[in-house]
């Protein structure tokens, strides 16, 4: 059986296991039964079985990249240098947005220090920036 074959193979059966999986937790048979503990062991047998052929197929690309790493080791750092560099430029916009701020707050003490002392006003409220606007190293490919 080629490598090509076996992978198809696992995939097949990491689908049909996670189909069965599906079908043990909401499988119209089982609210009809009074037996819980027949339901519960069906669905465990279920996600054991799926998690076993997850954890094969895993091992199987694991080994694949492993004599990848081997025969093409410029390939895995190729790789490497990809990921420094985009969290590179994702903490070079972090820096940026801080400095931003910095200036922003700088500007303000500078305001707050040119009015006259009976004259000052309270300064004005924290600005929050929009949430959701980092990207880890993955979401960023």
């Amino acid at each position: 059986m080629t490598s090509e074959n076996n992978t198809g193979h696992l995939v097949d059966e990491l689908e049909a296991c996670f189909k069965g999986t599906l079908e043990a937790l909401v499988c119209q048979e089982h609210f009809n039964i009074q037996d819980t503990s027949e339901t519960k062991a069906d669905a465990e047998s279920a996600i054991t079985k799926f998690l076993d052929t997850a954890k094969q197929l895993e091992c199987f690309f694991l080994q694949k990249r492993m004599r990848l790493s081997i025969q093409k080791p410029e390939l895995l750092l190729r790789e490497d240098i990809n990921e420094l560099k985009i969290e590179l430029a994702r903490k070079d916009a972090l820096l940026q947005k801080h400095c931003q701020r910095i200036q922003h707050w700088k500007e303000i003490l500078a305001k707050l220090q040119s009015q006259p002392r009976n004259q000052q006003q309270p300064p004005p409220p924290l600005q929050h920036p929009p949430q959701g606007q980092h990207l880890s190293p993955r979401q960023a490919r």
